[in-house]
Order: structure tokens, then C-alpha cells, then sequence
């Protein structure tokens, strides 16, 4: 993700829980995943949890701690994080000369959890699409890649007819290339 996030330990932790976001691990074995002190761990955790981006459960000595899915702030992080790696992960590369590339579905929510596919909707050409580049990206995202190729005709007719896949995707999703779909 963008150097930033690497830097920072707060925000390593974070992009942490954002990748991860319906984990519960405890403040040790996070410390040691991510290469830092359980003290500033427990520090960084506390902060944010004080910002309600954490959610810390104590079982006996243990804190265990997760990412507050149901705050609205946390979605949109989930949201551009998700962004932020896919484009990273090269996703406009699938589709070179589109007329337009999307996701939507959960990741364009910020619902998504480690088990949700990135839903992908491409508006121009099959010929059009390098589709051996979606191995690498679920590769690098660790996530299954669902590529709707749909030529601009059909797209237009969907949108017209009020189809509820096109409602949806024109309801909430990220624009990766091209025009608005």
C-alpha cells in the first residue's frame, strides 16, 4: 500500500486490520506478525480504540482485538484501502482501452471480509480484455477476481431496462478507467 501506511506504526497496524478486517488476534501475536514491541502495540491499539476503529475484548490478561465493522469512518477506510491495493495490484491493466472499469458489490461498500470476491465490471470489448492478468492480481490481493465483461450496447440497454445488477453497480462503485459507467 502507499509507503505511508509502512512507515507509521499506528497505520501499520491498521492496514493490518483493514486487510484483515474479521480477525481477532491478541496484542502479542500481532506485535510479532507486524515486527513491533507489544508495548507499542498496546499503545497504537488503545488510540484506536479511543477512535473506535478497534474493538478490544479482554478474556483474562488477554486483549483481543478487531476492527469495528459497524462504524461508517471504518467502511470508507476498508473502502480506499481495498482501492489503494488494487490499483497497486495493477486492476486498469485487465482492461487497456476500456470504455469503463469498476468494482463494486462489497469491496465498493466496504463490507467485505477475507473470504468476499472483488466483483469486477468491465464495459467494452472480450477481445479487449488481458484476462492473464487477473491471476496475478488475486494473487497479490489474496482474494478471488469476478470479471462482467459487458459491450457498451448491452450496458446502455441494462441501465435503460432498470435492471437491478446495473442499479446496483451505478449505486456504489469505485471507477478504476474510463467514463463513469
Amino acid at each position: 500500500m502507499i509507503g505511508e501506511f509502512q512507515k507509521f506504526v499506528g497505520n501499520r497496524i491498521l492496514a493490518w486490520f483493514l486487510t484483515h478486517p474479521t480477525t481477532t488476534l491478541g496484542i502479542n501475536p500481532l506485535a510479532r506478525e507486524l515486527g513491533i514491541s507489544p508495548g507499542s502495540m498496546k499503545r497504537y491499539a488503545d488510540l484506536l480504540e479511543e477512535d473506535g476503529f478497534l474493538t478490544v475484548t479482554r478474556a483474562g490478561t488477554a486483549h483481543l482485538l478487531s476492527l469495528n465493522n459497524d462504524d461508517p469512518i471504518v467502511r470508507e477506510l476498508k473502502r480506499c484501502c481495498m482501492a489503494l491495493l488494487l490499483r497497486e495490484a495493477g486492476i486498469t491493466g485487465i482492461a487497456p482501452g476500456c470504455i469503463s472499469l469498476s468494482v463494486y458489490g462489497s469491496v465498493a461498500t466496504g463490507t467485505h471480509d477475507e473470504r468476499s470476491d472483488i466483483d469486477v465490471l468491465v464495459i467494452g470489448e472480450e477481445g479487449d480484455m488481458a484476462f492473464d492478468r487477473i491471476q496475478g492480481i488475486e494473487h497479490t490481493m489474496g482474494h478471488e477476481v469476478q470479471v462482467t465483461v459487458l459491450p457498451y450496447f448491452r450496458w446502455e440497454e441494462l441501465k435503460q431496462q432498470g435492471d437491478s445488477f446495473a442499479a446496483n453497480v451505478l449505486a456504489c462503485h469505485i471507477l478504476f478507467a474510463g467514463a463513469e459507467p
